[in-house]
């Protein structure tokens, strides 16, 4: 009677955990759909995308390329991609290329992330952009290469208080730690998380230099990944070959879980600048609490007891 009663108990709880477990939802992108899919370029709505991909440069007459490649994949494995070209005309070009996935802020729900609980998006990217002696790139901190998340509902223009995360790498020199406040500098290239801290009056600034070089790696492909917390915090892996960077605990810049477009960006400090980059395998998955893990755990080894007996 008594085992009865336990396999009983484990049972509802496993049902009152099952809403939760089985809409732990991956939302994708890679790129491999057919002509008109929502996985492709430029893609469709549907399967968790509140639309295709996007694109938005600045005013002036900045060309835009973008178009779906498979002539030199990101990773062996991989096939098709997005190539992106930014063709600036003007001083402070830019061209922007990104994707909103849906979201809920009131529990689990079919094809949307939930976010009052963690998630983790990722992706594989590639500076496409010859860094050697000729490059316009390190001409100032105007030129830059930017990924970040953006709590507005269309495409920005780069990192700015609508973003929870930034991830840069600059064509000039930034101070490592709070911005302003001092500490070692951080070489040209190099790839940066951006997070704000609370100094006991606002939030301010603060860099963390990764020490991986866009010029250093070359035209390797970075595998980034992600994490958001629901408390405004975010973790974050950069890596490349057998470089890696992690850092965990950031503070988001826009304390807001709004939006969910994931963007990618070139900017150029020059008339003349050619930025080109490649994006492939968007990926945002749900991450199960790790409370609901333990409790399935739990009862799982509960069953297995019973069973024994």
């Amino acid at each position: 009677m008594k085992q009865h009663m336990l396999l009983v108990a484990i049972v509802v709880a496993l049902l009152v955990l099952l809403p939760t477990i089985s809409v732990a939802e991956t939302i994708s992108a890679y790129l491999e759909g057919v002509s008109g899919s929502v996985d492709t370029w430029t893609g469709a709505a549907g399967e968790g995308w509140l639309g295709p991909w996007g694109t938005k440069k600045d005013t002036t007459a900045t060309g835009l390329a973008c178009a779906l490649t498979n002539t030199s994949p990101l990773l062996a494995d991989t096939n098709n991609y997005v190539k992106v070209d930014m063709d600036a005309s003007a001083a402070n070009s830019y061209g922007t290329i990104g994707r909103r996935y849906d979201r809920s802020s009131t529990g689990p729900a079919m094809d949307k992330i939930d976010v009052t609980q963690d998630y983790t998006i990722s992706f594989l990217y590639r500076i496409d952009e010859e860094l050697g002696a000729e490059t316009t790139f390190y001409s100032s901190s105007v030129d830059r290469y930017q990924l970040y998340q953006s709590t507005g509902t269309a495409l920005g223009s780069g990192s700015g208080t609508n973003s929870n995360w930034v991830i840069s790498s600059f064509g000039g020199t930034n101070t490592a730690g709070y911005a302003g406040g001092g500490g070692a500098t951080i070489p040209a290239g190099n790839w940066i998380f951006d997070e704000y801290k609370w100094n006991g009056t606002a939030y301010v600034a603060y860099k963390w230099d990764t020490g991986i070089n866009a010029t250093t790696v070359g035209d390797g492909t970075y595998a980034v990944q992600v994490t958001v917390h629901p408390d405004y915090t975010w973790d974050a892996t950069i890596s490349a070959g057998t470089a890696s960077y992690t850092q965990t605990g950031m503070g988001f810049r826009n304390r807001a879980l709004t939006g969910g477009y994931v963007e990618f960006l070139g900017r150029s400090s020059g008339s003349d600048d050619l930025r080109q980059f490649s994006v492939d395998s968007l990926v945002v998955v749900q991450v199960p609490e790790p409370s609901t893990l333990v409790l399935l755990l739990v009862g799982l080894s509960g069953l297995a007891a019973v069973r024994r007996k």
